[in-house]
């Protein structure tokens, strides 16, 4: 699976805890688009999605991981999911 990733700045303790995933939880959805989501050791939300396009042959190269497209989708449903992000910072 290819994908790419996004992560806030870190967080406290009590915006873990009102986002909902202060016992460092992993979470993902049912979507077609296949995401994943935690809690990184140094208080940030780690979020990827595969949502990368597909490469002929499955390339894999450098350029392919800066698509600001996918980034922004990945932090736009990010924000869907755990609105209370919204003011805690960028992500």
């Amino acid at each position: 699976m290819y994908s790419l990733m996004v992560a806030t700045e870190p967080l406290s303790e009590g915006q873990w805890e009102e986002i909902g995933l202060g016992q460092r939880e992993t979470f993902s959805d049912k979507r077609h688009l296949r995401i994943y989501g935690q809690r990184t050791a140094d208080g940030r939300l780690a979020f990827g999605g595969r949502g990368a396009p597909y490469h002929l042959g499955s390339r894999v190269r450098r350029r392919f991981d800066l698509d600001p497209r996918v980034h922004d989708m990945l932090r736009g449903v990010l924000r869907d999911l755990v609105t209370a992000l919204d003011g805690f910072g960028s992500c």
